[in-house]
């Protein structure tokens, strides 16, 4: 007769596997969320030293632009790269602060800390016009949440329209009201938070209950807008506009992958 029964063994095996993991959660490092943005911006967008994956994403976009896609439509051949640059990197910064983990969507105070800090961190790198470029792509994605799948908003003459309108505004209403109530109570930095209503605003602009859905429509948003603002929005062929959703459809993957990378050996402070 064994000494030790089957179903002992495999309890105690679970056991083991359960406290090593809880050991393993113990060990990753608290972070805040201003850390969390800091490694991603210096790592990914403003790198001092090496090339980073997201620096090589973004190159690979203008070389795309610059050869791919203009000979897919002339018209390219004309854009002015630099400021082509900037936009990419506004949609990239804007697209990290939409695409937030879940555990940041229930927490308005870590996007409010989000926006304040990343606003400094662009003015210390005297890169503000890259802060005033993604306020344009932070409404185009806040617009998502209320428009259709063919890139129509939600009609407010209408009663199904005007149901998914209110829906949002009273969702965004809670987490307005949810948010000071706790401000109020805590009567911390929170305070200083809840005064500054264009950071709170802001905040809300990112929050939305279906994220997978408005990622796919704020795509072509964002290409739209893009496409505006450097003046072929009106003269783009379809192909290359396809190809351009393609490449913005990867910066949402990247920024969650980085995401999942980056929490998987640290812990965001609450």
């Amino acid at each position: 007769m064994p000494l030790f029964s089957r179903r002992l063994l495999v309890t105690f095996e679970k056991s083991c596997d359960a406290g090593l993991r809880m050991r393993l959660f113990k060990r990753r490092p608290i972070v805040t969320i201003e850390d969390f943005c800091e490694s991603f911006y210096d790592s990914e967008i403003f790198p001092s030293r090496s090339v980073s994956t997201w620096q090589y994403l973004l190159k690979f976009s203008l070389n795309r632009f610059n050869h791919d896609i203009v000979e897919l439509d002339q018209s390219f051949s004309h854009v002015d790269m630099d400021a082509l640059s900037r936009e990419m990197v506004a949609i990239v910064m804007e697209v990290f602060g939409f695409q937030r983990l879940p555990i940041l969507m229930f927490h308005l105070e870590l996007g409010i800390r989000q926006l304040r800090f990343t606003e400094s961190y662009l003015y210390q790198k005297d890169r503000k016009d890259i802060w005033e470029t993604m306020k344009v792509y932070r409404k185009i994605i806040d617009d998502s949440f209320i428009t259709d799948k063919h890139g129509n908003p939600f009609d407010a003459s209408t009663r199904s329209g005007r149901r998914k309108i209110n829906k949002w505004k009273e969702y965004r209403q809670y987490r307005y009201e949810k948010f000071t109530k706790k401000a109020d109570k805590l009567k911390t930095h929170s305070k200083e938070e809840k005064q500054d209503e264009v950071y709170i605003q802001d905040a809300l602009l990112r929050l939305g209950p279906n994220l997978e859905r408005a990622n796919r429509i704020a795509v072509r948003m964002i290409v739209d807008t893009l496409l505006d603002r450097i003046g072929l929005l009106d003269v783009i062929n379809q192909d290359a506009k396809s190809r351009i959703n393609f490449l913005v459809f990867d910066y949402f993957k990247e920024t969650e992958r980085y995401m999942l990378t980056y929490t998987s050996s640290h812990r965001i402070k609450i």
